[in-house]
């Protein structure tokens, strides 16, 4: 209970970071969940995006692979097969759904690790007042915890702070997710 808190690195980062900052542009966080962002971005999506989309996902599935980057103060949105802009409609069509999709509420799980990015970036006292609140820090399964979230907690929690006490369980042995994607193990 109050002050502690328990739970995955996804809430943490999602309360305490991310939510915050969308919340403080207007937007209210209805959900987070990757699968169900995919299926509603594809339902909205014109017939003919949903064939271009059909043809690309024989490859790769492009839809999950809708990330987002922070760069120069800005959040963008990358689509896995338009890796510059483009004029074309498949691409406006894609951009306008995901965009649209995340200003009414519904987010995939990565993108809320982008706007805690943000969040710190552009606020250098949250680190330290998250540390003030939190002094004390358990991560268990470490093994599981992938690189992006692992270098976002460094951040929020250096390993080389005096004033804080980070404990960090894991047995690499027992990792489930070992290399998720084009990730590299942790």
């Amino acid at each position: 209970s109050y002050p502690h808190f328990i739970g995955t690195i996804q809430e943490f980062v999602g309360k305490y970071i991310a939510f915050p900052l969308i919340r403080s542009g207007g937007t209210s966080v209805k959900l987070v969940d990757t699968d169900v962002c995919v299926s509603m971005i594809f339902s909205k999506l014109s017939k003919k995006t949903q064939m271009y989309v059909n043809k690309k996902s024989q490859h790769s599935n492009i839809l999950y692979d809708f990330g987002l980057s922070y760069k120069n103060g800005r959040i963008n949105v990358n689509v896995q097969t338009f890796p510059n802009s483009s004029t074309s409609n498949s691409y406006k069509d894609l951009l306008s759904v995901k965009e649209n999709l995340m200003g009414e509420g519904y987010f995939f799980y990565q993108d809320i690790f982008t706007f805690a990015l943000k969040a710190l970036r552009e606020n250098g006292a949250l680190p330290s007042a998250i540390r003030r609140r939190f002094p004390c820090v358990f991560l268990d399964e470490m093994q599981d915890t992938q690189g992006f979230q692992d270098d976002l907690l460094c951040e929020v929690f250096p390993l080389n702070d005096s004033s804080i006490v980070v404990q960090r369980f894991g047995d690499p042995d027992q990792a489930i997710f070992n290399g998720i994607g084009r990730e590299k193990p942790n």
